[in-house]
């Protein structure tokens, strides 16, 4: 702990009081939690919760509107941080100016690359000393309070008056005028105008070819049905940036619209390789595989889908069944029926059990032919 982060005055120099913040730990270990605790503590922090498990976590950002959420990746059996705040976003537990900071050991490229895809303020690596968590949060508070203003209309999902917002500050913030049209682009789309989140991606492009611009472009004119002109700057990107992810996702689905599966399949595996925790990649991936009739891709897809979909809030029946035809190509009809069941049992509606009743028929049907046992009954309890 350096003298700079114990002292009162040393954390007031930005004019920042972190005192009246609430704040939010989460972490497996205790030890780690009292460590960040305290060092909040050092900082004037007043209002700390804690959570110890991603489930716990989720119950507290639905009852309380954190300012600053620090988060483990790995968080042991249950969600982990990359989950957490996957959910968190989806659900908007977190305002445009809430900081979250995603703290963990783990330096894999696949542990950095998932976390990345939902956008944390800020990727720490353990240990943290009070003086690099005093620097970090000092310099994402700055930029985030930008966004202060929209908060209320964003808790509101008035989206449009957000957007109109970001105009206001970005009159008094040119040195964040991007991050605001990013965030105005974003609010429009989901208020349901794309043709105003163009022009606002447009501008920018006009700018700097920004890699988030040309992809938000390349998906309004792939949704207006100007698929070539959609992949090729989904490519144009790939070829920039590899590791931009949602170029890829989006060139495979550019690819699917245009009946083109098999380069679909093989954008969708290049993408898994980077970033293999994303359940919706998992899903595409082993469906164009199952299509193609490439059974041990679509398998690998399709058990990697489930695996990583069990406390994630993506979690998809589409994974239970896929897999379930798979072990029907394969004559394990056993595997499939379990499947089935357990499909029938986690995702409640008659949809869900029509369909197990089909790829059951489906399966049993292969088996017959082929010589394999048939399976029992699915059961529906």
């Amino acid at each position: 702990m350096t003298a700079h982060a114990l002292d009162p005055a040393a954390t007031a120099v930005d004019g920042i009081d972190w005192a009246e913040k609430r704040y939010l730990l989460v972490d497996d270990f205790v030890g780690i939690r009292q460590l960040l605790r305290e060092s909040l503590r050092n900082l004037g922090a007043k209002h700390i919760d804690q959570a110890a498990s991603g489930g716990e976590a989720m119950t507290l950002l639905g009852k309380t509107r954190y300012d600053v959420v620090l988060c483990d990746y790995n968080l042991g059996e249950g969600k982990n941080g990359q989950q957490v705040l996957e959910e968190a976003r989806i659900k908007n537990l977190v305002l445009p100016s809430s900081v979250w900071l995603m703290v963990s050991a783990e330096k894999s490229v696949e542990s950095v690359m998932g976390a990345a895809e939902h956008q944390p303020d800020a990727y720490i690596i353990k240990p943290i000393t009070e003086g690099v968590l005093l620097t970090r949060l000092n310099r994402v508070w700055h930029k985030k309070q930008i966004f202060a203003e929209i908060d209320h209309a964003f808790a509101d999902k008035d989206y449009l008056r957000a957007a109109r917002l970001c105009d206001e500050q970005i009159v008094h913030h040119k040195l964040h005028e991007i991050d605001l049209l990013r965030m105005k682009a974003n609010l429009l789309l989901k208020s349901g105008e794309p043709e105003l989140a163009r022009k606002v991606f447009e501008r920018v492009l006009e700018e700097r070819e920004y890699n988030w611009a040309r992809t938000g472009l390349g998906k309004i004119r792939m949704n207006n049905g100007e698929l070539e002109a959609a992949r090729q700057m989904f490519q144009g990107v790939i070829a920039e940036n590899r590791f931009f992810i949602d170029a890829f996702d989006q060139l495979a689905l550019a690819y699917q619209l245009m009946g083109k599966t098999e380069e679909s399949c093989d954008v969708l595996e290049k993408a898994a390789k980077l970033s293999p925790n994303s359940v919706p990649r998992q899903r595409a991936l082993g469906i164009a595989a199952l299509k193609l009739g490439n059974i041990p891709l679509a398998e690998k897809a399709f058990r990697k889908c489930i695996e990583i979909g069990e406390y994630s809030i993506m979690k998809t029946v589409d994974a239970y069944f896929g897999l379930a035809r798979v072990c029907g190509q394969k004559n394990d009809s056993k595997e499939a029926v379990r499947l089935l069941n357990a499909a029938v049992r986690d995702f409640a509606g008659n949809q869900v059990e029509l369909r197990a009743k089909i790829t059951e028929g489906w399966s049993t049907t292969r088996a017959a032919t082929t010589g394999a046992p048939a399976s029992p009954a699915t059961s529906s309890n």
